[in-house]
């Protein structure tokens, strides 16, 4: 693992380790980076309900892009949409700054076979919120992406975290 992976890899870690607890006040965001990342958000529901993994995948984030694969994201996006239905709307709770331009998205989102606790983040790039991280919390499954690399965890297990169960609904 190179320099620029590992940095990566460790910001990336750091982000999910937040989960989906409330951050600190301090760092809320007002203004037009909160309204921007709201409309990101809406944007991608609306494109996962069209089924547009392709133009999720290609407007997200360098950083994104990097440790996902193309068709590893299409594969996941499908795979969410069948199992969670048709995107219905989100409520955020909460938008703080994640450092390093990133803005984060804490709330809910409302699909048509649930509700998830909802993380998403966004990072500024060229007065553009691109997708950084997803996260749903369902309880029962859940879905992260990009999904970290652990590659002793992935050769011992054939479910690595991160994913869907197969069993929820």
């Amino acid at each position: 693992m190179n320099f620029a992976t590992g940095v990566v890899t460790a910001l990336s870690l750091a982000l999910l380790l937040a989960g989906c607890r409330a951050a600190r006040p301090d760092y809320a965001v007002d203004g037009a980076r909160r309204e921007l990342a709201i409309a990101a958000a809406h944007s991608f529901g609306e494109a996962l309900n069209r089924g547009a993994c392709q133009s999720i995948y290609d407007d997200a984030s360098e950083v994104f892009r990097g440790l996902e694969s193309a068709e590893e994201w299409t594969r996941e996006c499908l795979q969410m949409r069948k199992q969670l239905g048709s995107w219905k709307g989100m409520s955020i709770r909460q938008v703080t700054a994640g450092g390093a331009g990133v803005t984060v998205l804490r709330g809910t989102a409302q699909f048509e076979r649930g509700t998830y606790c909802l993380r998403v983040d966004f990072l500024d790039e060229g007065g553009r919120a691109r997708l950084f991280l997803l996260e749903l919390d369902g309880g029962v499954g859940g879905f992260v992406a990009p999904r970290l690399r652990f590659p002793d965890y992935d050769r011992q297990h054939a479910d690595p975290p991160g994913r869907f169960s197969p069993n929820h609904a």
